[in-house]
């Protein structure tokens, strides 16, 4: 599944680091900016709400990073006192979880990526500006199944793919003007959105764009994946309170788990959250 993840076909605008594959019964108008999606289940996230705003950022922070603003919807998890314990790698990895999907339905979005729809997904026409082997030999340096990523620089995102092949912003501006004019709430970009991927800092786009199943802490992200695959030491190192699982719990439930991965991992959280209080 891993080599089908990573295979581009630039030509027929698919292209996707997760499961290019993913089943959806939403239809996108015939108008509509080509776009890659991963997950449009989070198509509802694309406008802020009333209480959510895009962080603001100014041209400087090119070179400086914007401050983090005091507004976001997403919850941010303190960094407790032990986040900076060392802990033994081997101790980090929990190698007793059962598989967590029935054979051959492991395509399940929402359980891998760490952003929403906007800041995972690399628009075709972004894509056409970098060399297709360049592209396939860095994506090609995630582990992404084996080891999920917990920054915006360990996977393939926006932000990630401006960064890593030096795309100046009016290049991006003009890739990303079909979206940023688009009605369609599945490939709708703002310009404060696209701002902040340009200029803000990681912890501010981390914290804006994280999807409902991740759990942010600082300029960290860790999604269901992450989660489900560490132990109860990786949490505490990590800065993970045990209120913030208990508050996704709930979410990875909606997961399509099998009864026993859920189990497992609703017995992991517990175990945590008895150790710690």
């Amino acid at each position: 599944m891993k080599k089908k993840i990573l295979t581009i076909c630039i030509a027929s605008a698919v292209f996707t680091l997760l499961c290019a594959c993913q089943p959806t019964n939403e239809t996108t108008p015939a108008n509509a900016p080509s776009v890659i999606t991963t997950a449009s289940t989070f198509a509802e996230k694309t406008e802020p709400t009333e209480n959510q705003t895009v962080p603001e950022t100014t041209t400087e922070a090119t070179t400086t990073e914007a401050t983090t603003t005091e507004t976001t919807t997403t919850e941010t998890t303190t960094i407790s006192e032990t986040a900076t314990t060392t802990v033994p790698a081997e101790e980090l990895i929990d190698s007793n979880m059962p598989n967590p999907f029935p054979e051959g339905s492991d395509d399940n979005v929402s359980y891998y990526q760490p952003g929403n729809h906007i800041l995972d997904n690399v628009t075709v026409s972004l894509l056409r500006l970098v060399d297709d082997t360049e592209q396939i030999e860095w994506m090609e340096s995630f582990d992404f199944f084996n080891n999920p990523p917990s920054s915006l620089t360990e996977y393939l995102n926006l932000y990630s793919f401006i960064k890593k092949f030096d795309i100046s912003d009016e290049e991006v501006i003009e890739a990303m003007s079909a979206h940023l004019t688009s009605d369609n709430p599945q490939t709708k970009v703002t310009e404060e959105e696209l701002d902040l991927i340009l200029h803000g800092s990681e912890a501010d786009i981390v914290s804006y764009f994280a999807s409902d199943y991740s759990i942010v802490v600082g300029d960290k992200i860790y999604s269901p994946h992450w989660i489900y695959t560490h132990t109860p030491a990786a949490y505490k190192e990590a800065g993970i309170t045990p209120e913030a699982l208990q508050q996704k719990l709930n979410l990875y439930a909606d997961m399509r788990l099998t009864p026993e991965a859920l189990s497992a991992l609703e017995q992991k959280i517990y175990s945590y959250t008895k150790s710690i209080t």
